[in-house]
């Protein structure tokens, strides 16, 4: 006969939702989360950090493209 306590434990870990895989990757990879995109992605702050580093470096050799609020606030609103 089947332990009904390791039954129970197995089917919790199949249906792990994304808040527990967060904190999950979280404890046990010692990665910070520093916020969400707009789609509710997790944003580490190891990405976070690169993406700035790629960011100055564009701007360092003049590739860097930007858009003043107006620019974008057109384009949000067409």
């Amino acid at each position: 006969m089947e332990n009904p306590k390791k039954s129970s434990i197995d089917k919790k870990q199949d249906v792990v939702q994304e808040p527990e895989a967060i904190y999950m990757n979280q404890t046990f990879q010692k990665q910070n989360i520093i916020g969400f995109d707009i789609e509710g992605n997790s944003i580490f702050e190891e990405d976070y950090v690169a993406d700035i580093q790629d960011a100055l470096n564009c701007l360092a050799i003049g590739k860097l493209e930007t858009y003043s609020s107006q620019e974008v606030k057109r384009k949000i609103l067409g």
